[in-house]
């Protein structure tokens, strides 16, 4: 519960770090991982924390947004044991058109991830994971991407980051994807009677 009151300030100082990030591996990027095979996307939105000086996106949008960026991202990995990956949309900001350097916020985006062993019917990880991503730096943004993007082109972007950094995270843990068997958190049974 902590950590979701404290997302509109690690949102605020994440725009305000986003000059310094670089952006994530391209889609093209199939460089095998082990044996990961997609299975389930799932990206969940229910009324996610909207930064000050946000646009609004609405959480049909998102879901899209994030489940497209994931399929491209995923889809052209072959392995042999199906991962799931699901997705909370907890916060974002979208940048409005504003004054330049003065009052144009960056574009952020807060997600938790969870990845889930099909084989091994659980989660790999307890927690999920924290991610936050940014509008990639480039010229036609260096300022604000809300001077120089449609709302649909900064929400994209951002998607695209994100699946970018969930890619880049699986990438650090190559010992979830050697074929051997995972250590998982498995799947709550229901109390009786629901």
């Amino acid at each position: 519960m902590l950590k979701l009151l404290r997302l509109p300030a690690v949102l605020a100082f994440a725009a305000i770090l986003s000059a310094c990030g670089a952006p994530p591996e391209g889609f093209e990027d199939l460089e095998p991982l082990g044996d990961f095979r997609l299975g389930h996307n799932i990206t969940v939105v229910d009324n996610p924390t909207m930064g000050a000086l946000s646009r609004k996106v609405s959480d049909e949008e998102w879901e899209t947004a994030m489940e497209d960026a994931v399929a491209r991202q995923f889809s052209g990995f072959s392995g042999d044991r199906y991962y799931h990956i699901a997705i909370k949309v907890q916060g974002y900001v979208v940048a409005q058109p504003g004054i330049p350097v003065i009052a144009a916020p960056k574009s952020t985006l807060g997600l938790s991830v969870n990845i889930w062993d099909d084989a091994a019917g659980g989660k790999l990880l307890e927690e999920a994971k924290q991610i936050i991503v940014l509008e990639s730096l480039s010229a036609g943004n260096i300022v604000s991407s809300g001077i120089t993007k449609s709302r649909d082109e900064q929400v994209r972007e951002l998607a695209e980051n994100a699946a970018g950094e969930i890619l880049e995270w699986l990438r650090d843990n190559p010992q979830w994807f050697d074929g051997s068997p995972n250590d998982v958190t498995p799947i709550a049974e229901p109390a009786s009677g629901a």
